[in-house]
């Protein structure tokens, strides 16, 4: 229904859930376009509730419902520029920026960088060095979990990150601690260990 409504400039009305168990009043949508992103597909088009474009993840979306009313989608828009430009910040955002430095053999490094947020922000790059410009709200939020693969491979010279992924790892640490607590308390999975 959803690709159909974007190809023939269908009205829909939509309802939304926002991820967190979280409702929100049924709205119409004018879907201009479907995009497939790291996993995930999203509409992108004129959202009747906030009276604006806006990305919305298909999986989220708990009712499609036809309509009588039309649109005419914008000449030339892309909705995967829409939706990328919205995923990442550019410079002229107002979102609070930070510059992190992250140090690390070069091949680790090139790794890092090729990560579709690390890509985006690299400023400045060194053989064993490289300079990032990041949202300081991703710093404390997705960011640390995007460096736990590289473990102890880098050195992150950002107190705010440094402080926040040992904070994330010491949690992590807890909860599988208090997990092999639990089996062990049980007996179970002693074969394995």
């Amino acid at each position: 229904m959803l690709e159909d409504a974007a190809g023939q400039g269908q009205t829909l009305r939509m309802a939304y859930d926002k991820g967190k168990g979280e409702q929100v009043p049924a709205r119409l949508f004018d879907p201009y376009g479907i995009v497939y992103w790291k996993g995930n597909w999203y509409a992108v088009g004129y959202c009747g509730y906030r009276e604006d474009i806006r990305s919305f993840r298909v999986d989220r979306m708990t009712g499609l419902h036809a309509t009588d009313l039309s649109f005419h989608r914008p000449a030339a828009f892309s909705a995967r520029d829409f939706l990328l430009s919205h995923l990442l910040p550019s410079e002229g955002d107002n979102r609070s920026m930070e510059t992190v430095l992250i140090r690390g053999q070069e091949q680790v490094l090139n790794e890092l960088c090729r990560h579709w947020l690390f890509g985006h922000a690299l400023t400045e790059r060194q053989p064993e060095a490289a300079f990032f410009r990041l949202d300081s709200a991703l710093l404390s939020t997705y960011v640390p979990y995007f460096l736990m693969p590289y473990s102890t491979s880098l050195t992150i010279e950002s107190v705010p990150l440094a402080r926040r992924m040992a904070e994330a790892c010491r949690t992590m640490a807890e909860h599988y601690g208090a997990m092999l607590t639990n089996l062990e308390l049980r007996g179970e999975g002693e074969e394995d260990g």
